[in-house]
């Protein structure tokens, strides 16, 4: 089945464009179910993390990103790469969808350990309410996107879980080994990454193999970062928030694949 892009407007989207920093090489959601569109020229879409959203005054920087986003119709989709809040409460996941449902392009989430709520009996009760799935898998435009939760459902877990290691498995075992794949977590995964690397990216990794791994796609270290490791492009976007500290500036970054050839630029948003 063939869906049109104005037929996701309703299930929202995220990002947004103002100025430019940008930088090129080769490289890299929403929360419908999976959908598969027909490729129509380049592919765009935006990568926003770590919002950190605490009241309704930090919701202004993802506001302004939103704005930004909604302005540059060639972006196809969003994809949000975790701690969309600081302490994973349901005021704050409530005012994470809120902004994000204001998007035009449908986007998809994963989460970050300031996404696990602390004293729940579930650490992802208040998450899945506002976002539905922690993983997921999408086919778009002759590419494979796979959202993966690099938590281990622990808030200071920095461990991908065997449990979503072995649903990673059986997405892997239904892929064709040559259909481009991009990657996007919460963690890390680069193996040059400065600080934070997710505790078992190597066996994340070798999982893909055999597969077209083409782009990892990451934040959780406010910072920007990008490393070619085998044929893989990692890159990390700076935070987007107002209640978080980091050494770039704040904002988002705009991937454009056009066949196999990737190139990217992050955007700043003024703070």
């Amino acid at each position: 089945m063939t869906w049109t892009r104005r037929e996701f407007v309703g299930f929202a989207g995220l990002l947004g464009l103002t100025s430019c920093a940008r930088l090129e090489q080769s490289r890299l959601g929403k929360l419908t179910p999976n959908f598969n569109l027909g490729q129509d020229g380049p592919l765009r879409f935006a990568v926003l993390t770590d919002l950190h959203l605490l009241d309704s005054r930090s919701v202004g920087i993802v506001g302004r990103a939103v704005n930004a986003i909604n302005n540059d119709h060639s972006i196809d989709f969003v994809a949000v790469l975790g701690d969309l809040s600081s302490h994973g409460t349901l005021p704050e996941m409530n005012l994470a969808r809120h902004a994000l449902e204001r998007l035009r392009a449908p986007y998809f989430c994963v989460p970050g350990p300031h996404d696990i709520s602390a004293g729940t009996e579930y650490g992802y009760e208040f998450y899945r309410r506002a976002f539905k799935k922690p993983q997921w898998k999408e086919n778009r435009g002759g590419w494979t996107f796979i959202g993966l939760d690099t938590t281990g459902g622990k808030r200071l877990s920095a461990v991908m879980s065997d449990d979503s290691l072995a649903w990673l498995d059986d997405q892997l075992a239904h892929l064709d080994k040559d259909r481009p794949v991009v990657l996007f977590c919460h963690h890390p995964l680069g193996p040059n990454a400065r600080e934070a690397r997710l505790e078992n990216a190597a066996e994340v990794l070798t999982r893909f193999q055999h597969h077209n791994l083409r782009l990892v796609a990451s934040g959780h270290v406010h910072e920007n970062q990008e490393e070619e490791h085998g044929g893989i492009l990692f890159v990390t976007t700076a935070c987007c928030s107002t209640t978080q500290k980091n050494t770039d500036e704040k904002g988002f970054r705009v991937f454009t694949l056009n066949n196999e050839q990737i190139q990217h630029e992050f955007i700043e948003v003024p703070a």
